[in-house]
């Protein structure tokens, strides 16, 4: 069985991916998938695989720039439902 490497090509925007900066989002570039080009990542000092240790790591050490702040995302718009206006039926008479 061959093992399988997950190499890092390039990173670059990290971001902090929560108000708690224990996540970073960055556009990363795999070897295995570079023909993609850059893909959003989340980068994760507990993740479960080394190369998203490692990115977190990378991206803290300041190699890809400066981290920019969390910015969160926008509250959803309240739904408002429409009244449906019905006529009167007409009444008929026999």
């Amino acid at each position: 069985m061959t093992e399988f490497s997950c190499i890092l090509i390039d990173a670059r925007n990290p971001q902090w991916g929560n108000a708690e900066h224990t996540l970073i989002d960055v556009e990363a570039k795999w070897e295995h998938i570079a023909d993609l080009g850059y893909l959003p990542f989340t980068a994760n000092p507990e993740d479960v695989e080394a190369h998203g240790r490692d990115l977190y790591q990378r991206c803290i050490n300041g190699e890809f720039g400066t981290i920019a702040e969390y910015v969160a995302p926008p509250e959803p718009e309240p739904v408002v439902e429409e009244e449906t206006q019905t006529e009167p039926k007409e009444e008929t008479t026999t």
